[in-house]
């Protein structure tokens, strides 16, 4: 987990008048995703975390849907997590707290409360690019169509691509920062809901040809209540 994560910036070709009206033409009315969808109040999930098989950190992520619209969707994903390095005693800890909203594919932070120690710093950029998509890619999958599918977002720090690849009784999704892979979303059926499925692994790319992987516990729907995220644990 050595190493400053590879930047995502816009590419100078999604800039000006341009990229106003491709977005417009392509992205504006595809907010329906968000339809009839799960997180009715939100969940709370439980993971830890593996490198090479060997449990190496623990955590958990809350996930919150605060408000929803016809064309716009505001949502809250917080978390924190405790990963000691594999092979050095370094220790990453994090503790985030953003809300963003969703207007057709395009992403925009409303608020970010997070803190992280001095070893995993350098890895803030990196979990702040994933936190939005940790509750849009469910999303996705529960209103998908069966077919693979492809779908962009463009947010202030980048410009993404999401593959929504099925398989029998499991979906994976890729997810692409200006072409560069940054993380695989791992979804199994739920035999309890035939239709839902469970988002039960994150495979995030640490540094170099590794990879660490968040295992997720089974989630817990929360209330009608918005309470504050982190004090609840």
């Amino acid at each position: 987990m050595n190493g400053t994560p590879a930047r995502c910036p816009l590419r100078a070709l999604m800039t000006g008048i341009g990229v106003l009206a491709l977005w417009t033409t392509l992205l504006g009315p595809q907010v329906a995703l968000a339809g009839e969808a799960i997180l009715p109040a939100g969940w709370l999930q439980g993971f830890h975390v593996s490198f090479e098989g060997r449990r190496i950190g623990s955590g958990k992520i809350r996930l919150e849907t605060l408000a929803r619209t016809e064309m716009t969707l505001r949502f809250r994903v917080s978390s924190r997590g405790s990963i000691q390095h594999p092979r050095e005693s370094r220790t990453y800890e994090f503790q985030i707290d953003m809300q963003f909203e969703l207007k057709g594919r395009r992403i925009r932070i409303l608020s970010t409360h997070n803190t992280f120690n001095k070893d995993s710093e350098t890895h803030a950029p990196t979990i702040e690019r994933l936190a939005p998509f940790l509750y849009i890619v469910p999303l996705v999958i529960e209103v998908k169509t069966g077919d693979p599918e492809r779908l962009s977002y463009l947010s202030g720090n980048g410009y993404y691509v999401l593959r929504i690849l099925p398989g029998q009784n499991q979906i994976e999704g890729l997810l692409h920062c200006d072409d560069e892979p940054i993380g695989r979303f791992f979804f199994r059926a739920e035999s309890e809901r035939p239709g839902s499925w469970r988002m039960e692994r994150i495979q995030v790319t640490a540094a170099g040809p590794y990879a660490v992987f968040f295992e997720l516990g089974p989630r817990k729907a929360l209330g009608g209540g918005r309470r504050d995220a982190l004090k609840t644990w």
